[in-house]
């Protein structure tokens, strides 16, 4: 699979329906509340920032926690797994689900939104590849 670079996965600035800024930021206290918590307690707060966004979306889909799968939509069940608690491959796996295969859109779509409702959290990310992870402590 080719992945696109950061440079094309940040630019240009895409356009997020508004409905869908709200929800993530009415979503932000559940996050807020569980970050520091077990994978579970994130999970499940992920799990309802899937569900509305889906919503909005007017479409169903599922998310399951396997530790021991890389994270990926499948598309036969309509459902998210992830390995780890994670917003950003939350968002990707959505937008996979909501915009079909392109792994372009759907990069843009997951890291433009995470960007404009977490930019502190963002700031703290570099990349690797076509991923963003935490920066590294000095």
């Amino acid at each position: 699979m080719i992945y696109p670079t950061p440079n094309e996965i940040i630019s240009p600035p895409l356009k997020h329906r508004k409905e869908v800024i709200t929800a993530m930021e009415d979503w932000k206290p559940c996050w807020l509340a569980v970050r520091k918590g077990t994978d579970e307690e994130k999970i499940e707060c992920i799990r309802q920032l899937v569900e509305a966004l889906a919503l909005l979306y007017e479409t169903q889909i599922y998310l399951r926690h396997e530790p021991e799968e890389n994270s990926h939509y499948d598309q036969e069940t309509t459902t998210i797994v992830l390995d780890k608690p994670s917003i950003i491959s939350a968002l990707h796996e959505l937008a996979h689900h909501l915009f079909g295969p392109n792994e372009k859109k759907a990069c843009r779509w997951s890291v433009q939104l995470f960007q404009k409702t977490f930019p502190r959290a963002f700031a703290q990310l570099e990349w690797q590849g076509h991923l963003l992870v935490k920066k590294e402590s000095n």
